[in-house]
């Protein structure tokens, strides 16, 4: 395994209007040689800047970052062709049309030979199940194999190393389940940031992350410990804190995400409306129902839920204030003169 040191790196950047430069990270010393280390904080913790050091793409503001001793910026070259990084959103990384281009792309330099250069493309799309796509438009493919294509990209020039920036972060669990397991089968030492802490359970060594500091440093069990809330958290749920979403059962390529979700709300409210006048309160309290279905199996958080619903009522209360005027206020004014 690789060695990647820092010694009391810190990076700060300036922002306009404030005299003084903002902290992203203070007096990181840490030594990691293990082959599976994961990274867990909150959004805005540091976790990112703490991995783009470890290839260059950041540089300490003081201090210093090495990778088996060659520093990330006066060797910045030979530390990349050693450490390979995988970004959160696949299609930031994936520039060519198809997934046998960008491939092909990152071999360029490395492989002079155009077909030799296709033929390891071949090879390093086939290791994960991904020859048959090569030639599909990369907007074509779901996200879980628009993830495992930039990662292809990245293994195709065989890094000692490989950084993940939160890679399971966009996927649904099908995928995310696919990722986990194409990670499991790689020699490559790694280094990933994750919000799911079942996945941080697997490594070898956690850090976790707090304004800017490493707080925590030692095993999965501890480290998930050392987040809040993370005692109560599900099975399989992230610590990103926008709710448990049916959409993470659904396959990615079903009609329910196919449908634009405006095209969902419209029918679903028209059909409640419809079964109010026309039928009843009860109906109309079903049809609710299925567009709060529809809304998590679309991957609505129940913040966006209740938005959505509240004009509905709102509706629906109006309505219902008219039907009792013409119906319930004449009733009750012949009791009332009896």
């Amino acid at each position: 395994m690789a060695t990647i040191s820092f010694r009391q790196a810190c990076v700060a950047v300036a922002v306009d209007g404030h005299p003084e430069p903002k902290s992203l990270l203070q007096d990181v010393t840490l030594e990691l040689t293990e082959q599976r280390i994961g990274v867990i904080g909150a959004n805005g913790s540091g976790k990112s800047t703490l991995l783009r050091l470890i290839n260059g793409l950041v540089q300490p503001s003081s201090g210093n970052v090495s990778v088996d001793g060659a520093d990330t910026v006066r060797a910045v070259r030979a530390v990349r062709r050693q450490v390979g990084f995988v970004f959160t959103d696949p299609l930031s990384q994936l520039v060519m049309p198809t997934g046998r281009e960008d491939v092909e792309l990152s071999l360029r330099r490395p492989v002079r030979n155009g077909p030799e250069r296709r033929r390891q493309a071949e090879a390093a799309l086939e290791r994960l199940g991904l020859l048959s796509l090569a030639d599909q438009s990369i907007y074509e493919l779901s996200g879980g194999e628009r993830q495992l294509m930039a990662l292809a990209a990245v293994l195709a020039v065989n890094p000692s190393v490989l950084v993940l920036d939160e890679p399971s972060t966009l996927l649904d669990l099908r995928n995310r389940e696919l990722l986990r397991r194409t990670l499991s089968g790689l020699d490559q030492q790694i280094v990933m940031s994750t919000h799911d802490l079942d996945l941080a359970l697997e490594m070898d060594r956690v850090l976790v992350v707090e304004a800017g500091r490493v707080v925590f440093d030692g095993g999965p069990a501890g480290g998930r410990r050392r987040v809040p809330g993370a005692g109560h958290q599900r099975p399989g749920r992230t610590m990103r804190g926008h709710g448990f979403l049916l959409a993470n059962y659904v396959p990615g390529n079903s009609v329910i995400h196919r449908t634009p979700l405006a095209c969902k709300f419209l029918l679903v409210v028209g059909c409640g409306l419809v079964s109010f006048l026309v039928v009843d309160w009860l109906v109309s309290a079903l049809v609710l129902a299925a567009l709060g279905a529809l809304f998590l199996l679309t991957g609505a958080g129940p913040r966006r839920l209740v938005s959505a619903v509240r004009p509905v009522g709102l509706v629906l209360a109006v309505i219902g204030l008219f039907q009792w005027w013409q119906l319930g206020a004449p009733a009750a004014a012949r009791i009332v003169l009896n």
